[in-house]
């Protein structure tokens, strides 16, 4: 299981959220300009720091990811 969520990175710690009442409010977004969005308001990832959970080898590539790639790929190296 690979999960990045707001109330945990890693199948531990998201249980362990999940257990204490999920994640914390959402608040106003931040990554962008949202605006001319219907909706500001949404749940990020603010701790998220993929060179924290990645293998050193991995973590030379994360300059050519964007975001969400960043997200997906850690998310597939803990299911790997």
């Amino acid at each position: 299981l690979g999960v990045i969520a707001p109330c945990g990175t890693g199948p531990a710690a998201f249980w362990d959220g999940l257990l204490a009442g999920g994640p914390a409010p959402a608040r106003r977004v931040t990554h962008f300009d949202a605006t001319p969005l219907p909706v500001g308001i949404a749940y990020e990832l603010p701790d998220f720091d993929p060179k924290k959970t990645l293998a050193k080898e991995h973590r030379k590539s994360l300059n050519k990811m964007a975001r969400t790639v960043q997200l997906g790929f850690t998310a597939a190296m803990q299911l790997w």
